[in-house]
Parts: C-alpha cells; sequence; structure tokens
C-alpha cells in the first residue's frame, strides 16, 4: 500500500477521532459476583454504537468493518478493520473471546466482542470502567483538564 494511501488514512481518522461523540450509555448489565453480591453497569450496546458513528466515519470516508476468526477451541476472536476510501486498512485485534455452548450463547460472546473491539479501535468508552472490582471499586479521583503549574517553594 502507498505511503499517500496510509497518510490519507492518517488524516481521516484523526478527523474522524476528533468529532467521535459521548456514546450513551443506556443499558445496564447485572453481575453476579463469585461471592454472590451483585453489582450494575450501564453500556452502550452494538447497534447504539454504530449509529453513533457511522456519520462521522462516513463523512471522513472511512468504514469498519469486523470479522470472527477460531483462536482456539472455545475461544472466538474478533479482527476489526477499519478501511479508508483511498485504499489503506488499519487492522486492530484479534479481540479474544471465550464462546462455547449453544448457539445463542456463542452468539452473545461474539456481539460482547464485537462491542469491546469496536470501542477500542476507535478509541471510546462504551461502558463503565468497572476494572472488574464491582461495587468495591474506589471513587476516581476527578481529571484535571488544565495542567497546575509548579510552586515555586
Amino acid at each position: 500500500m502507498s505511503d499517500e494511501a496510509r497518510q490519507a488514512w492518517a488524516t481521516a481518522w484523526v478527523k474522524a477521532w476528533a468529532q467521535m461523540p459521548p456514546i450513551p450509555k443506556t443499558h445496564k448489565a447485572k453481575i453476579k459476583t463469585k461471592t454472590g453480591a451483585d453489582y450494575e453497569y450501564s453500556y452502550a450496546d452494538l447497534p447504539d454504537i454504530l449509529d453513533a458513528v457511522r456519520p462521522i466515519l462516513t463523512v471522513e470516508e472511512l468504514a469498519v468493518a469486523q470479522s470472527v476468526e477460531p483462536i482456539s477451541p472455545g475461544v472466538l476472536g474478533v479482527v476489526t478493520r477499519i478501511y479508508h476510501s483511498g485504499g489503506h486498512v488499519e487492522l486492530f485485534g484479534p479481540t479474544p473471546m471465550p464462546a462455547e455452548g449453544d448457539p445463542r450463547v456463542i452468539g452473545s460472546a461474539i456481539t460482547y466482542a464485537r462491542r469491546y473491539a469496536l470501542s477500542a479501535a476507535l478509541g471510546i468508552a462504551s461502558d463503565e470502567d468497572t476494572d472488574a472490582a464491582g461495587p468495591e471499586r474506589p471513587q476516581r479521583k476527578p481529571r484535571r483538564d488544565t495542567p497546575v503549574a509548579p510552586s515555586s517553594s
């Protein structure tokens, strides 16, 4: 692939990324921990993410495709590709996901992996950051948007 095509992809990517909106987290998942406690988190589902980013990617002449590939027995991988109309494509992944059981369980695992893989490739957050800590997770410190000048003491 030519350097011009890669540069066109990079330029379009930076423009698209700068326009990525916050993704509304309108769905809830309730998780039971190993200790039997429950915790809940909010997330954006795959169609919500695609609906939010598709217009931005399209304007910048970018498109997303995802494929599912076997990695090992019981584990599937989702590969995300971001194409540019100039011919360059970037690959992200595979994002591995355990997937065993009946077709509904496997389908659910694929959708889950696609959501996480797409969010990671696009650099967006589609769910609350629980860090797998559940209800015991410490509160985050507020982020500073501007640096603080060092004190002169």
